[in-house]
């Protein structure tokens, strides 16, 4: 359940940058001492997009709030491999 606008709690770029912190480490499987966070965009309620990069990833992170407080998801779409029989001679 998503709150409608004036319910959200304030967070700091801090708090924020130590929750995508945690769940970065886990995804990029790097620990989170050689990862970057970056605020992209933000509103009174804190930090909507962070950029994390490290470890040869990088991953834009967006805050989704909730009724028990903020919750941030990786946005990013993962990259796919492109193989040769995919692609199309001119």
């Amino acid at each position: 359940m998503v709150c409608s606008a004036g319910c959200a709690t304030p967070v700091s770029f801090d708090q924020a940058k130590q929750r995508v912190l945690l769940r970065a480490s886990f995804e990029f499987a790097c620990p989170p001492d050689k990862l970057g966070v970056q605020e992209l965009s933000s509103d009174e309620a804190g930090p909507v997009y962070l950029g994390v990069s490290g470890c040869n990833r990088r991953a834009v992170y967006v805050r989704l709030t909730t009724g028990s407080g903020a919750l941030y998801l990786n946005d990013t779409v993962p990259p796919t491999e492109t193989r040769a029989s995919d692609v199309v001679a001119p």
